[in-house]
């Protein structure tokens, strides 16, 4: 079993394309158990974390919308560290400083650059990062891999959908982003 995690649309977005995703892939695939959690610190670990118990899954894939960013990025590292200027949808801001215990960082447990081949071989454009951010995303992927050091765990961050942000801003149809996000899934199934 693979568990799924979108989010719900935060800073006055009514959209958010990870949840989508979330949406999308849970009708695509019988297999997979999916979670849509809250944009906020306090809640979005304790709720993911109730489904890992449940399901005991062989790999766990969050999905994150990261506004601002062209394509998107398969997280190898999780940030022992939050810092925003953002309050989060509980209006909380958690204090400049680390997560809890231990090591500033840790590396993604998925097999990362595996993945980031099998879908360049699928002519998929992804971009593999090295910072997940210091909001609730971070967090959450900061806490699972913490919390469940055995189980192969990514974060993938996506961008805006073409009615969301600033005109500015990056965008990724949805068509794309589900096909990427497909063969994310379809690559962690052929390893369970």
């Amino acid at each position: 079993m693979i568990l799924v995690s979108g989010f719900k649309p935060f800073l006055k977005e009514k959209i958010n394309p990870s949840e989508l995703l979330v949406e999308k892939l849970k009708v695509k695939y019988q297999d997979l158990k999916t979670v849509v959690l809250p944009v906020e610190f306090d809640r979005a670990f304790v709720e993911l974390q109730k489904q890992i118990e449940q399901v005991k899954p062989k790999f766990v894939i969050m999905f994150g919308q990261a506004g601002g960013r062209p394509n998107v990025c398969l997280e190898k590292i999780a940030l022992n560290w939050n810092q925003t200027k953002s309050f989060d949808e509980a209006n909380k801001k958690p204090e400049v400083g680390r997560i809890g215990d231990g090591e500033l960082a840790l590396m993604s447990t998925f097999p990362v650059d595996d993945c980031a081949e099998f879908l360049a071989d699928r002519k998929l454009k992804v971009e593999t990062s090295f910072s997940a951010g210091a909001f609730v995303c971070n967090n959450l992927y900061f806490k699972v891999l913490k919390n469940y050091p055995l189980i192969p765990s990514i974060f993938v961050h996506v961008p805006f959908l073409p009615e969301q942000g600033e005109v500015h801003h990056p965008k990724m149809d949805f068509e794309q982003m589900e096909k990427i996000a497909s063969e994310i899934i379809n690559f962690a199934r052929s390893r369970c």
